[in-house]
């Protein structure tokens, strides 16, 4: 046991019940008494005794001690005064002796446990100490494990940081209140602001930023979400406009509170431009193929207006010999004027169909019918198909869905696969030129338009290539025909494929997805 311990056993070792605290001194006095009778000395009386209440005192405190002076007070007088065996005392001396004494030992036991209680209170009070300064080494111990975790977590931090630094994206943290509180180097590239320009300010407000829907329908959905993204317009330093590719990330505490916003900004502004460039070369590539293909079908664009202007001028003659009469046919007149009209109208359609894939335009999206679309396409090709004998086989299933697309440019991708269809049967006996056209539900929700011919086939080898710019199996075909029909039709969402049939020739299938209402 060491010397620190001991007094705390020794206090273990006096902290019993009231009877243990009051029977031990009690005992040990007892057995005092019986070993100062035994000795026999009336000198050592007092001196046997007199430990037995200093133990008492020490032990019970100051209880137990003046009953072991009571004790040892009347065994004194019982014991080794004169007349023995008798509590009365014979002379003053002994009178004195024995008062004095008394005092004497109630005043030591009365010190000894005032001595104990202080020693005691000292005790606890080192124990409360040392049990305090074990929690505080404890939890010394565990602030410096916690520094040296925050230390530890700011260097990965730091070197995290240092690997955003090498990214070129632009990327800042802001708080809730949109201040900014972190900015990578790519930031300053793409923006121009440093860190400690940027830092503290409201990034939004500095960049002008311009987004695609409300602002505060982003952060709903970013606090729904935990992220967003999406493309914004923002302003450089310099003023320059930038288009980039926003994705925020929702920063959270350990108890699920919103503390920040991460943002990833990717400069796509020269993307965006390059694909605008190749919208409008797409545009005028397509009106330069729909020039070639009214060129292809001039013979067939004239017999639809001949047709019209031949029955307008017949019935202008016919209205003139009715008007000549005497009297005058008013109503055979008036027929005719009407027929007049309603030939010269279907005139004006055919040329405006004509100007129209002439001269295109913004492509403008619609509900309509394919089915419709597929007629007015038979409309422009009709002479050239009766030109060169080929039969006619349409197909055209009621009910289908309608879909979402540019009236112009799909009668473009349908003039484009006929006249393939037909210029495919160019070798191919007249008797056998035969050119079918059905439509039908693609199972999807869409619409299927497909044109199959009896000519000579298509080469598996060149099927992957058919819709391939500058490809043709054409001698002195461009190859732009069916590459700008599919930029048209992926334009749409849809797609457009070849296949060779089981017999002779090829089927070319479209497929549109559903639009708003039913054919």
């Amino acid at each position: 046991m060491t010397t620190g311990s001991l007094p705390q056993a020794l206090l273990r070792l006096r902290s019993r019940s009231p009877v243990v605290r009051y029977a031990a001194p009690v005992a040990l006095m007892v057995l005092s008494v019986a070993v100062a009778v035994s000795v026999g000395h009336a000198e050592l009386g007092d001196e046997i005794l007199t430990p037995a209440v200093l133990f008492a005192a020490w032990y019970g405190g100051i209880g137990p001690g003046l009953v072991t002076v009571a004790i040892a007070s009347l065994s004194i007088s019982y014991f080794f005064t004169e007349p023995l065996y008798s509590l009365s005392v014979a002379t003053e001396e002994d009178w004195a002796f024995l008062a004095v004494y008394t005092v004497s030992v109630v005043l030591v036991a009365w010190l000894t446990a005032i001595q104990q209680r202080t020693t005691d209170a000292l005790l606890v009070a080192r124990d409360e100490l040392t049990a305090r300064m074990h929690d505080l080494r404890a939890a010394n111990a565990d602030l410096r494990t916690e520094i040296a975790e925050r230390e530890r977590m700011a260097v990965e931090v730091r070197k995290q940081a240092s690997l955003l630094d090498l990214t070129h994206d632009g990327i800042y943290v802001r708080d809730g209140g949109d201040v900014t509180t972190y900015w990578n180097r790519g930031a300053t590239e793409l923006y121009g602001w440093t860190s400690e320009e940027a830092c503290g300010r409201s990034s939004h407000a500095m960049l002008r930023t311009v987004f695609p829907i409300p602002k505060s329908a982003i952060e709903a959905e970013l606090y729904r979400t935990g992220r967003w993204e999406g493309e914004l317009v923002q302003t450089t330093r310099d003023g320059a406009r930038v288009i980039v590719t926003s994705r925020w990330s929702l920063q959270t505490d350990a108890e699920g509170r919103p503390v920040g916003i991460l943002e990833t900004n990717s400069d796509v502004t020269a993307r965006r431009r390059a694909d605008e460039m190749r919208d409008e070369a797409r545009a005028a590539l397509a009106r330069v193929t729909r020039v070639t293909t009214l060129g292809e079908i001039t013979a067939s664009i004239a017999h639809e207006v001949n047709q019209p202007l031949a029955a307008v001028v017949m019935n202008g003659n016919a209205c003139r010999r009715w008007l000549a009469l005497d009297p005058p046919d008013l109503a055979e007149a008036r027929e005719a004027a009407e027929r007049v009209v309603r030939d010269g109208t279907r005139a004006a359609q055919v040329i405006a169909r004509v100007r129209a894939l002439l001269h295109g335009g913004a492509p403008e999206k619609q509900p309509l019918s394919l089915n419709e679309v597929v007629g007015e396409a038979l409309a422009f090709t009709r002479g050239e198909i009766d030109r060169q004998g080929v039969t006619l086989r349409v197909a055209l299933r009621d009910g289908l869905p309608m879909v979402s697309g540019d009236r112009v440019q799909l009668q473009q991708v349908l003039v484009n696969v006929v006249l393939n269809g037909i210029e495919a049967m160019a070798e191919v006996p007249e008797s056998q030129r035969l050119l079918e056209i059905a439509s039908q539900d693609d199972g999807a929700g869409g619409v299927r338009v497909a044109v199959s011919d009896r000519g000579k086939g298509l080469d598996p080898a060149s099927a992957a290539q058919l819709f391939e710019p500058f490809f043709s199996t054409k001698p002195g075909g461009l190859g732009l025909g069916l590459a700008i029909s599919r930029s048209i039709v992926e334009a749409h969402g849809g797609r457009i494929a070849a296949t060779p049939n089981e017999g002779a020739g090829a089927t070319i299938a479209i497929t549109l997805p559903g639009g708003n209402g039913d054919a």
